[in-house]
């Protein structure tokens, strides 16, 4: 027999694991695109922010959704004010957010055509004056060239940032990957720290292994997932395995304290921002001639993803090495270890000319 109430406590169970599924542990409440959907529904629409409506609905009472949604996000640019990318944001923000929490999309679950139409039109109307700048990838010779001029002390703090920079090039890691993003503190369940490293030899050859957490954007259920990174030594310019063994032989750490002690760290032991990142990267690059206001912190990850392509690696095999697909695993079940380790010497030895300045992200997605 069933106790009175067990299913309310199921449910109650499912809603908080659901809530848990969110960065912020609250179903993503607190994220600032639903903060302010909150106000526009309570404020403007005297509604709650829950709309839900029937995948069944009348056409009619769907177009009426997204005319609201319209509306939310021309009060969004004229309110806060923010830029028309921020707007799109946040409104695909709202829609993932209410399908999680409620079940279903606003406007029943209706392909929107006109609010993506709008956000263009927005676009327009601020005469192109905030269009997407340009990221540019770090070239391997580039970067090596730019460490060893500028790290020449044998410091702990630099052999921190050689091996940031070496290993963000050759694991093409996001800005967020390298250190703490832009949280005020290490998260020590989610962020790489020393334990997450591990030394390995095969066939005469030295690789590194790296337990990381990926924050691939878009794919927010995927991020408490670990994945296996492997890092393969020997490459013409860029050595991985190298700079880590020499990152601790300089800068010990007892062995106990591993699991509480940022991969990369700075002087004060916290982990680099994703700001910082960004700084050291353009730094390097000016130090090596180049135009520093063309890089940032993603330019590892543009500039190994180049590297890759133009050492003619398979981009099947780059967005697996890159984690631009949530099905990561399929690069231990289908691609050979021995195939990984010639990636990371591949991309760590390539010489390429850059002739569109940048490498687009999106080429993957």
């Amino acid at each position: 027999m069933r106790r009175p109430g067990g299913r309310a406590q199921l449910r109650a169970a499912a809603a908080s694991y659901v809530d848990l599924a969110y960065n912020d542990g609250r179903g993503g409440d607190s994220a600032t695109a639903v903060r302010w959907w909150c106000k526009f529904c309570a404020f403007g629409l005297e509604s709650a922010p829950g709309r839900v409506l029937d995948v069944a609905a009348p056409l009619q009472a769907k177009l009426d959704e997204e005319v609201i949604l319209m509306e939310f996000a021309c009060w969004l640019l004229r309110a806060r004010p923010v830029s028309p990318e921020t707007v799109r944001k946040y409104v695909s923000t709202i829609q993932a957010w209410h399908g999680r929490r409620f079940g279903v999309r606003l406007a029943g679950g209706l392909t929107l055509a006109r609010l993506p139409a709008m956000l263009k039109g927005m676009v327009v109307s601020e005469g192109g004056k905030r269009p997407r700048r340009l990221r540019v990838g770090v070239r391997p010779a580039v970067l090596a060239k730019a460490l060893r001029g500028c790290f020449q002390t044998g410091s702990a703090t630099e052999a921190n940032w050689e091996a940031t920079m070496v290993v963000g090039f050759c694991g093409l890691l996001r800005g967020k990957e390298m250190g703490r993003g832009d949280r005020a503190s290490s998260d020590f369940t989610r962020d790489l720290t020393r334990a997450d490293v591990r030394f390995m030899r095969r066939g005469g050859r030295k690789y590194a292994v790296l337990w990381m957490h990926p924050c691939d954007k878009g794919v927010i259920g995927e991020q408490g997932k670990r994945v296996k990174l492997v890092l393969g030594g020997g490459g013409r310019y860029l050595d991985p395995v190298r700079a880590l063994e020499r990152l601790f032989v300089v800068d010990k750490v007892p062995r106990e304290e591993w699991a509480a002690t940022p991969l990369f760290r700075e002087a004060d032991g916290r982990a680099p921002t994703t700001a910082r990142v960004r700084t050291v990267v353009r730094s390097l690059m000016a130090a090596a001639g180049e135009e520093s206001s063309r890089f940032g912190a993603h330019s590892l990850r543009i500039g190994g993803a180049t590297a890759a392509l133009a050492a003619g690696v398979p981009a099947s095999f780059i967005r697996a090495m890159g984690r631009w697909s949530s099905e990561i695993y399929e690069i231990y079940t289908r691609l050979s270890d021995w195939a990984v380790l010639r990636f990371g010497e591949a991309i760590a030895s390539a010489d390429y000319e850059d002739f569109e300045c940048e490498f687009q992200e999106d080429y993957f997605q």
